[in-house]
Order: structure tokens, then C-alpha cells, then sequence
């Protein structure tokens, strides 16, 4: 009775992830309308969506404490998003990019990204990921996205990105 009892609960929660499964697939693109497992064929349009809806606002940057590689709660969605990438796209590879403002030295800059595209590796593959498929660099004040002269400039910098390796 006891075995059936658990063959039971595990037939459930099985049940359970598969229609979760297929409900995360299905998301609304303001531009493009519903679409239902959008791009499950191709990871890297995907992955170029989910940056898209981080740039239009749609989804937060990732965003760390104050001097710090400590990942800020808000954050959480994007990072889930690209977990649920990761999920579905076991064998994809990402490269984590994590880059500066030009607030404070060049060296100490260098290690504060490295430091929080390490943190993301490391909550990804906390969340089950594969290490070997993330890889993870830092890139300092190198490559800035906006001018590091206004705030508004310098918060623009300060991200992090992911691409296909």
C-alpha cells in the first residue's frame, strides 16, 4: 500500500512539472503577439529575446549590492529566465559577461565583474545547472554601452550579458 501510495505522489508531481513545462513556454511578445514554445528550436533567438525584454524594461537587469557580487532579489526573474532557457537547451553553453561603470580603477573594476559573472554561475548551477556548460568572464569598464559621464549612463554599464558559446 505504501508503494503505491508514493508511485502515486511521484506520478503527480511528474504530471505536474510537464504541464508547468509547457505553460513557461508560452509568453506574450508585445511586438509579435502570443506564441506558444517561441524559438524552442533556436536557443540563440531565445537567448537574444530574453536580452531584448531586458532592454525594453520588461524583464530587470541583473543588479548586485552596492560594491558587492551579492545578486539582488530583483534580479531573480531575468536569471530564471535564463535558467528555463538552460532547462529546455541542455546541451547549450553560455558565456557570462559581466561588466562596470568606470566609477573606480580599472584593476578593481576588472575584479568586481569577475566576481559577480562568477556569483551568476554560481546561482545558475545552484539551480541545477551543469558548471561545465556555464562559463563566465569579466570584463571591467572595457566595454562600456552608454557614456560612463551621466548616471544614467553609468547604471547602463553596469550589467551583465550572455551569449552562446
Amino acid at each position: 500500500m505504501r508503494a503505491l501510495l508514493v508511485f502515486a505522489v511521484l506520478l503527480a508531481a511528474a504530471v505536474d512539472a510537464d504541464a508547468a513545462r509547457r505553460k513557461r513556454t508560452m509568453f506574450i511578445d508585445r511586438e509579435e503577439g502570443p506564441k506558444a514554445e517561441r524559438n524552442n528550436d533556436d536557443p540563440e533567438a531565445r537567448l537574444a529575446a530574453i536580452q531584448k525584454r531586458i532592454e525594453r524594461g520588461d524583464l530587470p537587469q541583473i543588479e548586485f549590492e552596492f560594491d558587492s557580487a551579492e545578486i539582488r532579489l530583483e534580479s531573480f526573474d531575468t536569471l530564471s529566465a535564463i535558467l528555463e532557457l538552460l532547462y529546455d537547451n541542455p546541451k547549450l553553453k553560455l558565456m557570462v559577461r559581466a561588466h562596470t561603470c568606470s566609477m573606480g580603477s580599472d584593476e578593481y573594476n576588472l575584479d568586481l565583474s569577475e566576481r559577480r559573472a562568477k556569483s551568476v554561475k554560481t546561482w545558475l548551477t545552484q539551480h541545477g545547472v551543469d558548471p561545465p556548460t556555464i562559463r563566465y568572464r569579466g570584463i571591467g569598464e572595457a566595454e562600456p554601452f552608454a557614456d560612463n559621464s551621466t548616471e544614467e549612463g553609468r547604471i547602463k554599464n553596469r550589467r551583465v550579458e550572455f551569449r552562446v558559446t
